[in-house]
């Protein structure tokens, strides 16, 4: 009888975990972006002093920044996972891969986009999870010297993860009782090629504990958050040490923007360009 409860204890457990990243995962497929619909800013103009680099949140693609469009804005592709490699032809999902790799990617395509301007350095607009990966990019650089970045403008980041649908209160659970680990053997290889990222960013994650504390080195840090974002968790003491932070309530109190909705609304994009044309601090 005792073995037959803990089977279930077990099996219970394991489906809570595993559910973990499989839940993001197709929160992922929801917003999945069609091939047809890919029209962000792209084409930097070769004349540009200080290109404007967008980088989109988990499970989105360029598509995001097409109100964006401007000769020295250019939204960049990262972070595909293995199935986003095989299904590109019809669907385009990025800020899939691990945020590890995604940030060597923001790393080489900074670097190409500086190799067609001839500018020295760019400013960087990005939202949820890309947050991570350029500050990743900037803090632990695959590339010898960081991207030269001037400022880091984050709508809506994920300093502190997210705490959707339950998800870090399970992985909360499962640490207490001494399974997590077990478990997320058995997670990993069945969301992995769908969504590496979507595990890292659940709050209080392995990955967000290890997230350096301190802003990169000569680079502005700004945030831009919404009090209805509705999915990034409230960064507290988990946001890099030194970065200004902009309520959008504070400057339009009617505003209801979420979280999707941050990188087309219109006076988060006011604030943001704002705040790269006076990068100075």
């Amino acid at each position: 009888m005792g073995a037959g409860r803990e089977r279930g204890h077990r099996s219970t457990a394991r489906g809570r975990h595993v559910g973990l990243g499989a839940a993001l995962a197709l929160a992922v497929g929801l917003f999945a972006v069609p091939a047809s619909a890919r029209t962000g800013p792209n084409g930097v103009a070769p004349q540009c002093v200080r290109p404007l680099v967008a980088v989109y949140d988990l499970g989105s693609s360029a598509a995001e920044w097409a109100d964006w469009a401007g000769p020295c804005a250019v939204a960049v592709e990262y972070g595909a996972g293995p199935v986003t490699r095989v299904l590109g032809f019809a669907v385009r999902v990025g800020g899939v891969a691990s945020i590890e790799e995604s940030a060597a990617e923001i790393e080489a395509e900074i670097a190409a986009i500086l190799d067609r301007t001839g500018a020295d350095v760019v400013d960087v607009v990005a939202r949820g999870s890309g947050a991570l990966v350029v500050h990743h990019a900037l803090t632990r650089p695959v590339r010898g010297a960081p991207p030269p970045v001037r400022t880091l403008v984050s709508l809506g980041p994920f300093w502190a993860g997210t705490e959707v649908l339950g998800l870090a209160a399970v992985a909360d659970l499962n640490r207490r009782i001494g399974i997590y680990d077990a478990l997320a053997a058995v997670e990993r290889p069945l969301v992995a090629p769908f969504c590496v990222s979507c595990g890292q960013v659940v709050a209080r994650s392995t990955f967000l504990r290890s997230v350096s504390a301190a802003t990169a080195a000569g680079v502005r840090y700004v945030d831009i958050v919404s009090a209805t974002d509705g999915i990034a968790a409230p960064a507290a003491g988990a946001a890099p040490r030194g970065r200004q932070v902009v309520v959008v309530q504070d400057v339009d109190p009617t505003s209801t923007v979420d979280h999707g909705g941050l990188a087309g609304d219109a006076v988060v994009r006011r604030l943001a360009i704002d705040v790269t044309r006076n990068g100075d601090r």
